[in-house]
């Protein structure tokens, strides 16, 4: 049964085919921190992180957080591709297989630095309270 959200990342990433160290290097974090959230020692990953683990294990937010829905956004009947969603996957399926690693660890650093600064922002908005 899967009640927690350590119990659905663990779900998911074995779906997925990963193991811990796998999944931990895809978005950038210790295999010791996929294990602390897989076995509750830590019950909610950071924000950034369950985007990340969405990202990477191609799941709903609300299945991954709260355990409702469908597992899988493919499986969301609502889940539509955006034009600039499109745009960025078809750039992408056009590269040479050669470049395409480094065309996407160049949009996780982006991604990275996109979300630093939404942090600081966050928290000079809380000090300014």
């Amino acid at each position: 049964m899967t009640t927690t959200t350590g119990d659905r990342i663990r779900l998911a990433r074995e779906k997925a085919g990963l193991t811990m160290s796998e999944l931990a290097h895809r978005i950038n974090v210790s295999k010791q921190l996929v294990w602390s959230w897989e076995n509750g020692k830590i019950k909610d990953p950071r924000p950034e992180y369950v985007i990340a683990i969405r990202d990477a294990l191609n799941v709903s937010i609300d299945w991954l957080i709260l355990g409702k829905g469908e597992m899988s956004e493919e499986d969301n009947p609502y889940r539509v591709m955006t034009p600039h969603q499109k745009a960025v996957l078809d750039l992408y399926e056009g590269l040479p297989d050669s470049i395409k690693k480094e065309f996407f660890q160049s949009l996780q650093d982006k991604k990275q630095f996109f979300d630093m600064i939404m942090q600081e922002m966050l928290e000079k908005n809380k000090r300014l309270k």
